[in-house]
């Protein structure tokens, strides 16, 4: 679907076709041209619009609400560097922005794939707090601090727990992984990797279940204690 995309696949989304017999809409992110989508199964790609303050996508899911909102989380020219959260309501053809912090920082977002939190809820990182939003990114409130020292942030969650949340922080030239096992609310550490390129995943099915890559891909299967 991609032979006329340069530049691969970092990311991808797919929602049904707008209309009974149509193909699914693919969005995909990629570090040389951004956001494209297709509808037409790779025939013709388009940019979306709304997006020109955007300097790096973050992450790029969906809510599974009635309009299959696609979310966008991504550090934006405002402030040199804050992030902001943009959604699309109408097949990845135009984006809105829902929400821009007030600070700078690197980040990182994470949205339930299943479960009643897959609606609406959005959990985001930045400076070492933890973030929550319940009604689609429209606003969020202040969680745990862990470190206000954090320069940047990876953040993943597994729906098998309440849920339970996992984020990297990098502190100084390293990375430290925490595990929050209440939603965000506090959160300690479980482990310092020493190979991780920044992606992390955690299991739909069983909370305890967590894999981050470097040049290896690592797994736990006890909440991170240890890889």
């Amino acid at each position: 679907l991609g032979d006329n995309l340069y530049g691969g696949v970092d990311e991808l989304v797919v929602l049904p076709g707008e209309n009974v017999g149509e193909p699914d809409v693919v969005m995909i992110h990629n570090a040389s041209v951004g956001l494209r989508v297709t509808r037409d199964q790779g025939a013709t790609w388009e940019t979306p619009t709304g997006l020109a303050s955007v300097t790096s996508v973050r992450t790029l899911q969906t809510l599974a609400d009635a309009t299959h909102t696609i979310v966008v989380w991504a550090q934006t020219s405002y402030a040199g560097n804050a992030p902001a959260l943009f959604a699309s309501i109408d097949y990845g053809r135009t984006f809105v922005m829902r929400y821009q912090t007030a600070v700078a920082g690197n980040s990182d977002a994470w949205i339930p794939r299943s479960g009643p939190g897959a609606t609406a809820t959005v959990y985001s990182a930045l400076r070492g707090r933890i973030y929550r939003s319940t009604n689609g990114g429209s606003n969020f409130t202040a969680l745990a601090l862990i470190d206000g020292t954090a320069t940047d942030a990876v953040l993943t969650g597994s729906e098998a727990g309440s849920p339970t949340l996992y984020v990297a922080l990098k502190l100084g030239s390293a990375w430290k992984i925490y595990r929050s096992d209440d939603g965000g609310v506090s959160a300690s550490l479980v482990h310092t990797p020493t190979d991780f390129w920044g992606e992390m995943c955690a299991s739909t099915l069983d909370a305890s279940t967590v894999m981050y890559g470097g040049v290896e891909v690592f797994r736990s299967t006890n909440g991170g204690a240890n890889f």
